[in-house]
């Protein structure tokens, strides 16, 4: 039988195997496994991801139609009620290891700098993956809605996550940010929204010499201490005031006792008026209000998992099975961010990521797959040379 080196086999050489079978080991992930591997669950789960498979069905069929070109990877046929038992029974602890030790190898991502200083720039944000409280019980929040929460740090510069979290939807968003090692991010800056407003967690940033940039919160008591810039005209546009303040109240005074710098800023375009805190006085106060703009980037981010991932609708029920698929998800995102920075391909990673499916069980290498157009992929028949192979390692 020919051996095919697809699109997808390729997609597979990016995973780390050793790493990923020492992951296994370590959680007994095949301990009890008789018809289907941890390494084969998730090559199907990789599968649905590439090709927005969207049941445990239409998995199983796409398997059957190319069985052919799965025998090289120990798979023939998968039933959906065994794919269905792996999900739910195991660990995703594996999926979680191996996303970080992916996300380890992206590190070389080359730096795109936005901005004249030399420190990196972080956005702090998280978001609520719905689910329906009829089939998701365990996800229960309120009376009458459902999710878990992505908690996500993600990298400015490099446009990649540096921290990824996924929590029930009841756990706010300052938990999580409690749990940062901050001294692993001396010497750089987070930008963050409303929903951060703890005062000794500002005390831990500025204690590990982070900067940090966010939005005053209606009813904060504050102290203006002297103003930093002329005011300007209030029905103007940009920078309206540059003021050096102190917290204040009993919680203000507890728990912040530096100074801080409030800027208030009316954007050009929108006419919002935003009124800026952060505990740096060094950058201009239009640069503040930049770096608060950027924090764009991390909801953007957010909008393209959920609409590009298979993350809205699941092949499972149980927490196990959901946080699962949600894991080979954001591995896959990494593959595909990976597989642009190295190629330096014009494609976007939506147009990536539909080019891949196109060809995934077509005989191309990756590197000759992205010389086509996103358009033409499904018109080229020829083999590709095995020289032009692309790897993570």
């Amino acid at each position: 039988m020919a051996h095919f080196n697809t699109v997808f086999n390729q997609l597979l050489d990016f995973i780390p195997r050793h790493d990923f079978e020492n992951f296994v080991e370590e959680l007994e992930g095949d301990k009890y496994s008789k018809k289907l591997s941890c390494w084969q669950q998730f090559t199907c789960l990789l599968f649905a991801q590439a090709t927005g498979k969207d049941s445990l069905r239409d998995i199983e069929i796409g398997l059957k139609i190319h069985s052919k070109r799965w025998y090289h990877l120990g798979i023939e046929t998968v039933a959906k009620s065994t794919l269905a038992d792996a999900n739910r029974e195991r660990p995703v602890e594996i999926y979680q290891k191996l996303f970080y030790e992916l996300l380890s190898r992206c590190k070389e991502f080359s730096n795109e700098k936005k901005f004249n200083f030399d420190q990196p720039v972080y956005l702090l944000d998280g978001s609520v993956i719905s689910l329906c409280l009829s089939l998701f019980p365990w996800a229960k929040f309120g009376q009458t809605k459902g999710g878990l929460k992505l908690h996500c740090l993600l990298s400015l510069e490099r446009q990649i996550p540096e921290i990824v979290v996924l929590t029930e939807q009841k756990i706010h968003e300052l938990e999580m940010a409690g749990e940062i090692d901050l001294k692993r991010f001396s010497d750089s800056w987070f930008i963050f929204d409303r929903g951060y407003i703890k005062y000794s967690w500002w005390k831990s940033l500025n204690d590990n010499r982070i900067k940090f940039v966010t939005r005053i919160r209606d009813g904060m008591n504050c102290q203006v201490l002297g103003q930093l810039k002329e005011p300007s005209d209030e029905m103007g546009d940009g920078v309206l005031k540059d003021e050096k303040i102190m917290l204040s109240g009993d919680q203000g005074l507890k728990e912040y006792d530096q100074d801080v710098r409030r800027i208030i800023y009316r954007d050009s375009k929108t006419k919002k008026l935003y009124e800026f805190i952060t505990n740096d006085f060094s950058q201009e106060a239009e640069v503040i209000a930049d770096l608060y703009k950027a924090r764009w980037d991390i909801e953007s981010f957010f909008r393209w998992i959920k609409q590009n991932l298979k993350i809205k609708s699941f092949l499972g029920t149980s927490k196990n099975a959901v946080m699962t698929q949600i894991w080979v998800a954001l591995i896959y995102l990494l593959i595909i961010y990976y597989i642009k920075h190295q190629t330096n391909t014009n494609l976007t990673l939506l147009e990536l990521t539909r080019t891949i499916d196109t060809a995934l069980l077509m005989p191309f290498t990756l590197i000759d797959l992205l010389q086509l157009k996103p358009g033409n992929v499904d018109t080229v028949l020829t083999r590709a040379s095995p020289k032009n192979q692309l790897t993570l390692c």
